[in-house]
Protein backbone atom coordinates (compact mmCIF):
# COMPACT_ATOMS: atom_id res chain seq x y z
CA UNK A 1 0.00 0.00 0.00
CA UNK A 2 1.34 3.39 -0.94
CA UNK A 3 1.08 5.46 2.22
CA UNK A 4 1.61 8.79 0.50
CA UNK A 5 -1.26 8.10 -1.90
CA UNK A 6 -3.50 7.18 1.02
CA UNK A 7 -2.61 10.46 2.72
CA UNK A 8 -3.29 12.43 -0.46
CA UNK A 9 -6.65 10.71 -0.91
CA UNK A 10 -7.70 11.43 2.68
CA UNK A 11 -6.58 15.05 2.33
CA UNK A 12 -8.58 15.25 -0.91
CA UNK A 13 -11.67 13.96 0.91
CA UNK A 14 -11.13 16.59 3.60
CA UNK A 15 -10.50 19.52 1.25
CA UNK A 16 -12.33 22.74 2.09
CA UNK A 17 -15.23 22.30 -0.32
CA UNK A 18 -15.86 18.68 0.61
CA UNK A 19 -15.54 19.40 4.33
CA UNK A 20 -18.11 22.18 3.99
CA UNK A 21 -20.53 19.79 2.29
CA UNK A 22 -19.99 17.19 5.02
CA UNK A 23 -20.59 19.75 7.76
CA UNK A 24 -23.72 21.18 6.14
CA UNK A 25 -25.45 17.95 5.17
CA UNK A 26 -24.47 15.50 7.90
CA UNK A 27 -26.00 14.65 11.23
CA UNK A 28 -23.99 13.62 14.29
CA UNK A 29 -24.11 9.87 13.53
CA UNK A 30 -22.69 10.47 10.08
CA UNK A 31 -19.92 12.68 11.44
CA UNK A 32 -18.99 10.00 14.00
CA UNK A 33 -18.97 7.35 11.27
CA UNK A 34 -16.75 9.48 9.03
CA UNK A 35 -14.32 10.22 11.86
CA UNK A 36 -14.24 6.56 12.89
CA UNK A 37 -13.48 5.35 9.37
CA UNK A 38 -10.84 8.03 8.82
CA UNK A 39 -9.08 7.15 12.08
CA UNK A 40 -9.13 3.48 11.06
CA UNK A 41 -7.52 4.41 7.74
CA UNK A 42 -4.96 6.60 9.49
CA UNK A 43 -3.63 3.73 11.59
CA UNK A 44 -1.81 2.49 8.47
CA UNK A 45 0.02 5.80 8.06
CA UNK A 46 3.22 6.88 9.79
CA UNK A 47 2.97 9.88 12.08
CA UNK A 48 4.34 12.39 9.58
CA UNK A 49 1.57 11.44 7.11
CA UNK A 50 -1.21 11.04 9.68
CA UNK A 51 -0.89 14.37 11.51
CA UNK A 52 -1.84 16.62 8.54
CA UNK A 53 -4.90 14.46 7.89
CA UNK A 54 -5.95 14.65 11.53
CA UNK A 55 -5.50 18.43 11.52
CA UNK A 56 -7.97 18.66 8.63
CA UNK A 57 -10.29 16.12 10.21
CA UNK A 58 -10.59 18.17 13.39
CA UNK A 59 -12.45 20.87 11.44
CA UNK A 60 -15.08 18.34 10.35
CA UNK A 61 -15.28 16.76 13.80
CA UNK A 62 -15.64 20.09 15.59
CA UNK A 63 -19.44 20.07 15.28
CA UNK A 64 -19.70 16.88 17.36
CA UNK A 65 -18.06 16.65 20.79
CA UNK A 66 -17.60 12.87 20.69
CA UNK A 67 -15.98 12.98 17.25
CA UNK A 68 -13.75 15.88 18.27
CA UNK A 69 -12.66 13.91 21.34
CA UNK A 70 -11.82 10.89 19.15
CA UNK A 71 -9.65 13.02 16.86
CA UNK A 72 -7.95 14.79 19.76
CA UNK A 73 -7.11 11.48 21.46
CA UNK A 74 -5.76 10.10 18.18
CA UNK A 75 -3.54 13.18 17.74
CA UNK A 76 -2.28 12.83 21.30
CA UNK A 77 -1.55 9.13 20.79
CA UNK A 78 0.31 9.72 17.55
CA UNK A 79 2.43 12.51 19.06
CA UNK A 80 3.26 10.28 22.03
CA UNK A 81 4.20 7.43 19.70
CA UNK A 82 6.33 9.81 17.66
CA UNK A 83 8.26 10.85 20.78
CA UNK A 84 8.96 7.19 21.62
CA UNK A 85 10.13 6.56 18.06
CA UNK A 86 12.59 9.44 18.37
CA UNK A 87 13.84 8.25 21.77
CA UNK A 88 14.11 4.55 20.87
CA UNK A 89 17.55 4.68 19.15
CA UNK A 90 19.02 6.59 22.10
CA UNK A 91 17.58 4.00 24.47
CA UNK A 92 19.25 1.22 22.48
CA UNK A 93 22.57 3.09 22.57
CA UNK A 94 22.28 3.61 26.33
CA UNK A 95 21.51 -0.07 26.95
CA UNK A 96 24.41 -1.11 24.73
CA UNK A 97 26.81 1.17 26.60
CA UNK A 98 25.61 -0.22 29.94
CA UNK A 99 26.18 -3.77 28.73
CA UNK A 100 29.66 -2.89 27.48
CA UNK A 101 30.57 -1.27 30.80
CA UNK A 102 29.26 -4.28 32.69
CA UNK A 103 31.25 -6.65 30.47
CA UNK A 104 34.40 -4.57 31.02
CA UNK A 105 33.95 -4.52 34.81
CA UNK A 106 33.26 -8.24 35.05
CA UNK A 107 36.20 -9.13 32.78
CA UNK A 108 38.63 -7.42 35.19
CA UNK A 109 37.77 -9.83 38.01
Amino acid sequence: MNKQLLQEYLLFLLSADKAAIIIQHSDSKTIIAIVTEMTLAIKYLPAYFALPVLEKLISVAAINDEAAQMVASKITGIKKEQKWQKAYPWLIVLITICILIAMYLFSKK
